[in-house]
């Protein structure tokens, strides 16, 4: 049992080796202090360091090893490396009769890779090996006045968080109560935006419907339009063929006019070979002066047969120029060159300077 004044020393046997000290240095020395922690457990922990030039194993033992748990209890430490070694009481407290002692192992490691720790202390030579002992210490609070004291003051701290736990749910009901009024507001003014929505949606439909009657309309006026188009099509196409018609007839009119003009011509130029043959080169000198078309004397530059020179060179009278007239332009007859304003068409005063 613990002693009256909290505390209670089990000591057991406190024996270091001199030479543990040229592998190991051991925290706390010869002692290992239990205590109680708040979840009511004893603990206690000691610090290994290698001191040596050399790596160093260790192990830890108890006479009581199913009263306590230690982590780690045993490993490799390198040059200069600690360990924590933990070691917790699993069971009961011992008495003075039935203290407990734990021993601190200590050797150099074989040479090769270390596979397995419990084969190095069962083959490592004895006479090698280092110790440290310690013996235990429990500390506990025992008297009563102290847990009167412990009770009161638990229960001015409970009463304190009590009374925070209070000002803290009242501080939340404050800032639930504020949540709640904003959250309403908040509701009213979507219910606000949400009924102005569907407002404009209705506005909306009413345009679409309004819309899709103004287009139905449109689409009934295209739809006459274009059938007005296609007969409109249809008209201009007849018209288009009639004229094409017209235009092959005149065209072939045309061309017999032109066959008619160029048997003309040939056979006014037979008549002026005759004319040079018979009359000893007298006609050509009154062709000359005599339009080639309607065989009239040329006149001066007032009368209706006075010469004029189309674009291409040749020499009709202002009669024949008159009759071939078309748009403004006249084609020559014996060349088919156009002249496409009248007014180029000039007097051929060369002819008429012969002529007198």
């Amino acid at each position: 049992m613990l002693a009256q004044n909290s505390f209670f020393t089990v000591l057991l046997i406190a024996k270091t080796l001199s030479d543990m000290k040229t592998l190991l240095q051991v925290t706390p020395n010869g002692e290992l202090k239990f205590t109680r922690s708040t979840s009511g457990v004893f603990t206690a922990s000691m610090t290994l360091k290698n001191t040596s030039s050399e790596p160093v194993c260790f192990k830890v033992k108890t006479t009581a090893l199913k009263q306590y748990c230690v982590r780690p209890n045993t490993g490799l430490l390198s040059q200069g490396e600690s360990q924590r070694i933990v070691v917790i009481l699993c069971g009961e407290i011992p008495s003075v009769a039935d203290a407990h002692t734990f021993t601190v192992l200590s050797c150099a490691p074989p040479a090769g890779n270390i596979q397995d720790f419990e084969s190095i202390w069962e083959n490592v030579d004895p006479s090698k090996i280092c110790y440290c002992e310690f013996w235990t210490t429990f500390v506990e609070e025992n008297s009563s006045s102290s847990r009167e004291d412990g009770k009161k003051k638990r229960g001015r701290t409970v009463k304190n968080e009590l009374t925070e736990a209070r000002r803290e749910l009242n501080e939340a009901r404050r800032e639930i109560e504020e949540i709640r009024t904003a959250h309403w507001k908040e509701v009213k003014n979507i219910r606000k935006e949400l009924d102005d929505a569907h407002r404009e949606l209705n506005e909306a439909r009413k345009e679409i419907e309004e819309s899709r009657a103004s287009h139905s309309n449109e689409v009934t006026n295209i739809r006459q339009e274009l059938e007005t188009a296609r007969a409109d099509g249809d008209a201009a196409r007849q018209e288009l063929n009639d004229a094409c018609k017209e235009n092959e007839e005149n065209r072939v009119a045309h061309l017999n006019d032109v066959k008619k003009i160029r048997r003309a011509k040939a056979a006014l130029t037979a008549i002026r070979d005759i004319t040079l043959n018979y009359e000893g080169g007298q006609g050509m000198k009154a062709t000359r002066f005599e339009c080639e078309i309607c065989l009239q004397q040329f006149t001066d530059v007032a009368g209706n047969c006075a010469p004029k020179v189309l674009r291409c060179g040749h020499t009709i009278c202002a009669s024949c120029v008159n009759s071939l007239k078309q748009n403004n332009s006249v084609t020559c007859p014996f060349c088919r060159v156009v002249t496409s304003d009248v007014a180029e068409i000039s007097i051929n005063f060369y002819i008429l300077g012969d002529n007198q």
